[in-house]
């Protein structure tokens, strides 16, 4: 995904996503900064990746990918949350990737 500060950022799971509602547990799944690449596992596999509700996916409460998400600002990026963060920031986390 490309950012409005145009940072290129995204995640990863290795696991199909088919069950809408639920969490995905995924052992490999991780999230990315591009810009300043790097990468992040999840704290607790079981949460990778939520598919449901008001977004078409979520990893952990990181990036949310609203539906409609082409029509609306709903989707967010909240970092770090649920995976873990071993890089000193110097800046607000929030906006580390994006």
């Amino acid at each position: 995904m490309r950012s409005e500060y145009n940072k290129v950022f995204g995640g990863y799971v290795e696991e199909a996503m088919q069950d809408y509602g639920a969490y995905l547990e995924d052992k490999e799944a991780f999230i990315f900064s591009l810009d300043n690449q790097t990468l992040f596992r999840p704290k607790n596999p079981e949460f990778s990746l939520f598919l449901g509700g008001d977004y078409i996916f979520c990893f952990g409460n990181n990036i949310l990918v609203a539906n409609n998400c082409d029509k609306n600002q709903e989707s967010r990026c909240k970092f770090p949350e649920d995976y873990i963060c071993d890089v000193k920031l110097n800046e607000d986390k929030s906006f580390y990737l994006t």
